[in-house]
């Protein structure tokens, strides 16, 4: 156990497929707010409908911004069945577009819950 933690601090956490540690504490926010948001709308919201798709954008937040390795992974295939390339790696932009992208999508699902429940 003591090896394993001395390897974690000399690592290299720098790489754009692992997710910070402010990231992994968005991940759960993004989680927690799409738990909160969904059952608020399921009781007090007249458009439900409106609240769910608040809470699947929040949700999906959190796993752009918890899971880069597995995003990347959706990409690759993504590419491989496209373009038929195979050893495709992430660039700089592709980690700059995914921390947006996790933001943006925050930012919807707050928009679409303050229309669920008339804010």
């Amino acid at each position: 156990m003591l090896f394993r933690s001395m390897i974690d601090r000399l690592s290299d956490r720098s790489d754009v497929l692992t997710a910070s540690g402010l990231e992994n504490i968005l991940k759960w926010i993004f989680f927690s707010l799409a738990g909160i948001v969904l059952v608020l709308c399921l009781i007090f919201s007249s458009r439900p409908g409106i609240g769910v798709l608040a809470a699947l954008f929040a949700a999906a937040g959190g796993v752009t911004a918890g899971y880069p390795n597995a995003i990347w992974e959706l990409q690759k295939l993504n590419m491989s069945i496209i373009a038929h390339v195979d050893d495709a790696t992430p660039t700089d932009f592709w980690s700059i577009r995914r921390k947006a992208s996790y933001w943006l999508m925050i930012i919807i699902a707050l928009i679409f819950f303050m229309v669920a429940v008339h804010i």
